[in-house]
């Protein structure tokens, strides 16, 4: 059983951190708290005081963005980027985890999302929505995917919602993908082609012929095709 505090020197723990560690991190024993713990020191500190991660189980599937192993992350705060970063994360619950070995045992701990503006998952891209529009409305705040990243953003909100749940089988896991257009300091949801057309009224004749001649369909078309999309269309609007 855990103490009610554990008091972890990062720097000796190897496979967390590569180069440069911070100096204690305090983990509450109580588990089910949505609060984080207060920054302590440097930016690092603030980043991994966070709370013990509880895993939600269903019946088929697992609750993380692509890989339920531990992926190497490049994470940017609101002082200074930190490489080799041990992290998954579980986009069930929108929550960027980091493992800690200790003694009794490894535990996962959830980084605080409040410094947190951006994270590499092997060529994947994210962002902080609160950090990078900090006057969002709340009902987009989390982690994107960007996409594309010019004057216009493509982002993609990725999520795992519950199916089929009862009590006798269990429940399962369904990917959700939402895409989202940020033009003008404003966030755009885009459900299909005629949602992004209405963005650009003086230019709805090329970007109709461009999709028409492309085939590309929001809903259904790959990343290419939407990165592609979205350059032309940021072109356009020079």
């Amino acid at each position: 059983m855990l103490m009610p505090y554990l008091i972890l020197i990062v720097s000796l723990c190897s496979g967390i951190f590569g180069e440069g560690a911070i100096k204690a991190m305090t983990i509450p024993e109580e588990t089910d708290s949505h609060s984080y713990a207060p920054p302590v020191g440097d930016s690092l500190d603030a980043l991994i005081n966070g709370r013990l991660y509880q895993f939600q189980s269903v019946r088929n599937g697992q609750p993380y963005f692509n890989d339920q192993n531990w992926v190497e992350s490049s994470i940017s705060t609101r002082y200074e980027t930190f490489t080799n970063v041990l992290v998954k994360y579980d986009i069930f619950q929108d929550m960027l985890i980091t493992p800690l070995y200790l003694k009794e045992g490894t535990y996962a701990v959830v980084l605080n999302p409040q410094y947190i503006r951006s994270f590499t998952l092997g060529t994947h891209t994210f962002v902080n929505l609160n950090s990078t529009i900090p006057s969002c409305n709340v009902s987009y705040s989390g982690y994107y995917e960007v996409l594309y990243d010019g004057d216009l953003k493509m982002l993609v909100k990725w999520q795992k919602v519950i199916t089929d749940e009862d009590k006798i089988s269990g429940a399962d896991f369904e990917l959700v993908k939402t895409l989202y257009l940020f033009s003008d300091n404003h966030l755009y949801r885009l459900k299909r082609n005629r949602s992004l057309i209405k963005l650009f009224p003086e230019h709805k004749k090329a970007i109709r012929n461009y999709i028409r001649d492309n085939q590309v369909y929001l809903n259904r078309s790959g990343n290419d095709a939407l990165i592609k999309l979205t350059e032309f269309i940021d072109h356009l609007t020079d």
